[in-house]
């Protein structure tokens, strides 16, 4: 196992911060190397609210469907 995903629709940043706290757990439990959060439906990836111990180790994404396509964003 590589890495753990966590999916959230519409996420807000509190959303966003309980998440990243629980990724970080199951990565730390679990020895999984790679987080990745996905918003879904949200052109925000929180990603200015991973804690320190969570940076370098967890990318987000926010994904949603515009009129011309579906829109991607990473960070960090």
């Amino acid at each position: 196992n590589v890495a753990v995903i966590e999916l959230k629709l519409k996420g807000s940043q509190a959303d966003a911060q309980e998440d990243f706290e629980s990724l970080v757990a199951m990565m730390d439990v679990l020895a999984y190397p790679i987080g990745i959060f996905v918003n879904i439906a949200s052109g925000h990836t929180h990603a200015g609210a991973l804690p320190e111990t969570a940076k370098g180790r967890i990318t987000c994404f926010a994904v949603l469907l515009e009129t011309d396509g579906v829109k991607v964003l990473r960070e960090p």
